[in-house]
């Protein structure tokens, strides 16, 4: 019985270390994308961020906003 509690223990273990890895690269590309061709304007609300997508498809733009 102990061994196989180990092994299950060990298990869960390696999978948790994989998502975390996992995850963090995703967040290390997704903040690299994020960061590359944005602009800065002014408006009467104050400044605004914005980015188009050099890999845009067709179709009506989507406007995504939020809160930070």
């Amino acid at each position: 019985m102990k061994p196989l509690l180990l092994l299950l223990l060990l298990l869960v273990v390696a999978t948790t270390v994989w998502i975390g890895s996992r995850f963090h690269a995703d967040v290390q590309a997704a903040t690299a994308r994020a960061t590359q061709g944005s602009t800065v304007i002014a408006t009467r609300c104050g400044p605004i961020e914005y980015q188009e997508a050099a890999d845009a498809g067709e179709g009506p733009p989507l406007l995504m906003v939020h809160g930070s």
